[in-house]
Parts: structure tokens; C-alpha cells; sequence
């Protein structure tokens, strides 16, 4: 090995070296000089001696060397592999510090660039999984908007924001969110929809566009150019392959765009496009769980909740709440007349109506909200509920109904057609008829069917003794579906004579309900329960076949040619069945269909004459 090639790098080294090498050939230097001498006395000795010491120095001087040197050249690699191990574990801040001139140093300041790129990629990705997890945490596009512009900048650094919608409402016109900063002013403008010109643009290639803000641009993008704005950055935003919106980001100066963060802000135009979709579908499903299909109004569902919330605020306040619950006297008419679509438009003018009754201190608008339909609820059918919070007395409830009665005398029009209805109003107080929603809302209801049994187009007030009467009627129509089982009813005849011979010419049949717990049950109170639950057909059906089978048993007795009377409710009439009911009592008791009197009262014509004169009609023939 050539000495040469065991030198270092360094002049300190190299000069080290030649001093223990000149100590080292020293004594065989000697042994040149002295050589006559030595050859006198004892050359041999000395050699021996000498040479192995001067040997082994150097040995161990080029040892040291060689140590020295593969120290210099391992250093540097611990701190590469030091490197690449924080950096494997999400550790980007450490610089690495070789000065030793040679091609480690340019290693590290490689490695120090590449650490700085990994740093601020890490930074930025960790900042969109903060603001992702905000955009999807938000519970309505409102939320959304305002997570982006808030935090966009955090990705990609702009003076001005610019986020613009579609708005569903009306596909042809965009709605544009704009946030000038801290300094700023917030906005909001409305205006028409992309062009056909425009949609192409923003769906090519590639998904996103660094316009000067002069001569032709979206429209929804003025508002940044009357902020100062030279030069935007376009991010389109896409549902399901559909242009939906966009995000542009403004500057001020030309060339401030951060090319390297384009990628981020397009990844968080995607994320935001994807919530926003999300947001889209939830809105419809909470539309469907907690609004009226029919008018759009608040259900059942929603208006419990909302109920709820404003019974906690009243109880908490000590304030009175009423609760009134109403439906349409004759809607089956209508509905009949204008058939379900002609229904449906009718009840859309109702909860207009019902709108225009309350004034926006009489209802609990929703969050955020300035609107009074959160305090009137379609429950279904024909029924509507009103809420009225922070009354000062029970008399406000009785003007609100009043106000509605007095609206409803106004025709509804359909269709060049005039209808008028009336309204059956129920009112439950809080705290007086009920603590919580369920039974404010029961007791409503029970008011209601009080002031419709009282002959319609009223409101009547809650009172226990109406939840007694209810109790009782719930009672009757339980026992009533046991005695029909039972064969507990019976029929009556009253006779009717001629006043000139005195001979009995006809009979009325009465049907009567001797209860073995409750006695004589008066047919002024199981009749309207029957009507209500529909038992009367069955009854109805029974006493027919009953009473024509008695008919035919005097006549073989021998009392001659007797007609038999039954009552018809005015509930049989609307049965389809009827007329075939009434042949088959004929048919299977052989009774001539002269003998048999069918009476019904006036009203029951007046209430529904088309049906009932149809009805008559096929029993005439």
C-alpha cells in the first residue's frame, strides 16, 4: 500500500503524520551516521532492537490515522439514518448540519430540501383532515359554507373567497358566498345561472383555471373584481358528474398564486363538493321525516319536538302555551267532488290560510328562521294543529280561533270553482290541561271532537269532564263489540194503528242494548259511538235482518200484511254495500220489498245530498 493513499483530507493530519514519521526513521538515521562504530561493537544488537519499535510506531500511527478518517466518513451517515427515522416518524422539522466539503454535504443539503417539501406537505394534509372533519361535522349547507371560507386560507392563502351555488330552489340562478377576510366584509349575491359557454369551460380540463379578472368571466365572479381582485384561482365544484358551483380564490397582485398548493385546494373543492351533496340529501330526508308532503308544513314528528321545546321554555319562564287542533267540517265532500289531487290543492290552501291567521309573535319559528309555519302542522287527513306560546291568558287562544273561523268564511277557488268550508277548533292550555305534549295534545283533540259533536263550525275549550265523556265512549264501544259477540241487543217495535178500523197496519223497529253491567243503555248514547266507530253497519246490517224476519212471523201468525219501519243512519247511506245488505234480508226472510220502510232524517240528506240521493236512487230501482 502506497503511504499516499492513508493520508487525509486535512493539512493538521498530514503534518501529524510526518512528525511520527520522522520520529520513526530517527534511530535508523542514527545507525547510518554511526555505522563504523556500530560495526565495531555490536551492530547486530542494535538493529533488532530499533527497527521492530520504529516498525511498530508506525504501525500504530497509521492505525490512528485510519480510525480518524473512517470516523469522518461514518458520522455524517448516522446523521442520514438518524434523519430518515424521524422522518418515518412524522418528525419533518430536523436539518441535518455536514460541513465537511465533500459529497456528504451536498447528501444532507438534499436531504434538508427533501425534509422541507415532506414538512409542508404533512402541514397542509393534516390541516385538510382538520378542515374535512369540520366541513363533514356541519349539519346543513349553511355550516358548510362557512367551515370553507373561514378556513380555506390555511390551505392555500388568497386575499378574497368566493364560493357560488346552485340553489336548488331554482336551477337557474346561483347564489355567490363571498369573504374578503378578517379586514373584509362578508356577502351575499344572488344572480343568474351559468351559461352553456360557462359550463363547458369549467368542466374541461383540468378542474381548476388561473383567470385575469378582465374581459369575459362567470358573472358570479364580479363581486371579487369590484373587490380589487386581478387574478383568480377556479375551482369547479361537481356532484355525481354535474356542475353545482365553484370556489374562486382572489388576489390581488398577479403571480401570487401558490402553484405547489393548487393540488390541496383542489382536494378540498372535492371535499367540499362531496359535503355539500351529502348535505343535499340529508335535507331531503329531513324533509320527508319532518314535513308535510301535501303542504310542506311541519308533521306530527316535527311539531311534537317543537312542542316539546316550547313547553321546557314555558315551564322554565312560567308562561301559559295553547295548543289548538282543527280540521275541515265536509272535507270528505270535497275530496269526493275534486278527487285526491283537487283535495291535495285544497289543503295547500289551507295552511296558506291557517298562515295568514298568525302573526309571526303568535308562532315558535324554527332556528334560524323567520317564518311562521313551525307553529302550524299538518298531523294528517284534515287535521291541523296551531301552536301559540307565551300567551297572556286563556282569551288569547279564543281570538286566534275566532280569527280563523272569520277567514274561513272567505270561499276557497279551485279551479274557477267557489268552495266554502267551516273549521271544528279544539284548545288545550298549558300548564291548566296538560304538562307535556302528548296529553296537551290529546286534549286538544278531545275539544275538537266536543266542538264538532256540537254541531261543527265552533272551538270549544278543553274540560276534564270532556276526558270523562271520552272515557265513557271508549268504554261503550269496547262493551258494544262484546255485545254484538254476545247477542246482548234487541229490537223493539213500536205498533202504529189505523185510528178508523183500529187494525194494526205497521210496526217501527227500536233497537235497544240492555248491558248486564250498566242496565239500559239509552240509544242517544251508544248510536253517535256507533256512527263514530263504524259499528253502526253491523248493527245496522242485524236490526235489517231481524226486523224482516219478525215481519214474516206475524204475517204466518195471521196478522195480516204488516210493514216493518227501520231507521237508516246517515253513515249506512255512505256504505257501498247497502243496497246489497238490504236485498239480502229481503231475499232470505221473503219479505216483499213494499213491506219494508226505510226512514232517514233530513239532515242526513242535507249533509251529503249527492251521495245520498245516489244511494236512494239504487234502492228505488
Amino acid at each position: 500500500m502506497r503511504p499516499t493513499s492513508l493520508l487525509p483530507r486535512g493539512k493538521a493530519e498530514r503534518r501529524l503524520l510526518l512528525v511520527f514519521a520522522s520520529c520513526a526513521l530517527l534511530p535508523l538515521g542514527t545507525l547510518a551516521i554511526l555505522s563504523a562504530r556500530a560495526e565495531i561493537v555490536n551492530p547486530a544488537g542494535d538493529i533488532r532492537i530499533t527497527l521492530p519499535l520504529a516498525i511498530l510506531l508506525a504501525l500504530c500511527l497509521v492505525s490512528l490515522l485510519a480510525i480518524r478518517r473512517i470516523h469522518r466518513r461514518l458520522a455524517p451517515l448516522e446523521r442520514l439514518v438518524e434523519g430518515t427515522r424521524r422522518i418515518a416518524e412524522r418528525d419533518a422539522d430536523l436539518r441535518l448540519v455536514v460541513d465537511s466539503g465533500d459529497e456528504f454535504e451536498e447528501l444532507a443539503g438534499r436531504f434538508n430540501a427533501m425534509a422541507g417539501r415532506l414538512g409542508a406537505q404533512v402541514d397542509a394534509l393534516t390541516i385538510l383532515i382538520d378542515i374535512n372533519r369540520d366541513i363533514h361535522s356541519a349539519v346543513d349547507s349553511e355550516g358548510i359554507i362557512s367551515a370553507v371560507l373561514s378556513r380555506i386560507r390555511e390551505v392555500h392563502p388568497c386575499d378574497s373567497v368566493a364560493l357560488t351555488l346552485v340553489r336548488t330552489s331554482d336551477p337557474g340562478a346561483l347564489q355567490t358566498f363571498v369573504d374578503h377576510g378578517e379586514k373584509g366584509r362578508a356577502e351575499v349575491v344572488d344572480g343568474p345561472g351559468f351559461t352553456s359557454q360557462e359550463v363547458r369551460q369549467l368542466a374541461g380540463e383540468p378542474h381548476h383555471q388561473l383567470l385575469e379578472m378582465k374581459g369575459a368571466m362567470p358573472r358570479c365572479l364580479e363581486p371579487l373584481a369590484c373587490a380589487g381582485m386581478v387574478q383568480c384561482l377556479v375551482l369547479p365544484l361537481f356532484v355525481k358528474e354535474e356542475l353545482v358551483g365553484l370556489i374562486a380564490l382572489g388576489h390581488r397582485e398577479a403571480g401570487d398564486v401558490d402553484r405547489e398548493r393548487i393540488p390541496y385546494a383542489r382536494q378540498l373543492a372535492d371535499q367540499t363538493a362531496l359535503a355539500l351533496g351529502n348535505a343535499v340529501v340529508l335535507e331531503e330526508n329531513r324533509l320527508l321525516a319532518y314535513y308535510d308532503s301535501v303542504t310542506d308544513l311541519p308533521n306530527r314528528r316535527m311539531y311534537k319536538d317543537r312542542l316539546k321545546q316550547a313547553l321546557h321554555y314555558s315551564r322554565r319562564r312560567h308562561k301559559l302555551l295553547a295548543t289548538c287542533s282543527l280540521d275541515i267540517d265536509g272535507f270528505k265532500r270535497i275530496n269526493d267532488t275534486l278527487g285526491f289531487d283537487g283535495g291535495d290543492r285544497f289543503l295547500r290552501e289551507v295552511g296558506k290560510r291557517l298562515g295568514t291567521c298568525i302573526r309571526f309573535t303568535d308562532a315558535v319559528a324554527r332556528a334560524g328562521s323567520k317564518s311562521y309555519d313551525a307553529a302550524i302542522s299538518r298531523l294528517g287527513g284534515d287535521e291541523f294543529t296551531i301552536m301559540l306560546p307565551e300567551i297572556s291568558n286563556e282569551h288569547d287562544g279564543s281570538l286566534i280561533a275566532r280569527r280563523i273561523q272569520e277567514e274561513f268564511t272567505k270561499p276557497f277557488v279551485l279551479d274557477d270553482r267557489e268552495l266554502f268550508t267551516t273549521v271544528s277548533i279544539g284548545i288545550a292550555i298549558f300548564p291548566f290541561d296538560g304538562d307535556d305534549a302528548d296529553t296537551l295534545l290529546r286534549n286538544a283533540n278531545t275539544a275538537r271532537h266536543c266542538a264538532k259533536g256540537r254541531g261543527r263550525n265552533n272551538y270549544q275549550f278543553f274540560a276534564k269532564s270532556m276526558n270523562a265523556e271520552a272515557s265513557r265512549k271508549l268504554h261503550l264501544e269496547a262493551r258494544m263489540r262484546q255485545a254484538l259477540e254476545r247477542a246482548e241487543f234487541s229490537v223493539y217495535y213500536q205498533p202504529v194503528y189505523e185510528a178508523a178500523t183500529g187494525n194494526l197496519t205497521a210496526a217501527e223497529a227500536l233497537l235497544r242494548w240492555d248491558d248486564p253491567d250498566m242496565g239500559m243503555v239509552r240509544p242517544d248514547e251508544f248510536i253517535p259511538v256507533a256512527e263514530e266507530t263504524g259499528l253502526i253497519t253491523a248493527l245496522g246490517a242485524w236490526v235489517l235482518q231481524t226486523a224482516c224476519a219478525q215481519c214474516r212471523e206475524w204475517e204466518e201468525a195471521g196478522l195480516g200484511e204488516i210493514r216493518m219501519a227501520v231507521n237508516l243512519s246517515g253513515h249506512q247511506l255512505r256504505v257501498p254495500k247497502l243496497v246489497e245488505t238490504v236485498s239480502d234480508a229481503l231475499e232470505s226472510t221473503g219479505l216483499p220489498p213494499k213491506r219494508l220502510e226505510l226512514e232517514i232524517t233530513e239532515s242526513t240528506i242535507m249533509q251529503d245530498d249527492d251521495l245520498t240521493i245516489a244511494a236512494l236512487n239504487q234502492l228505488h230501482r
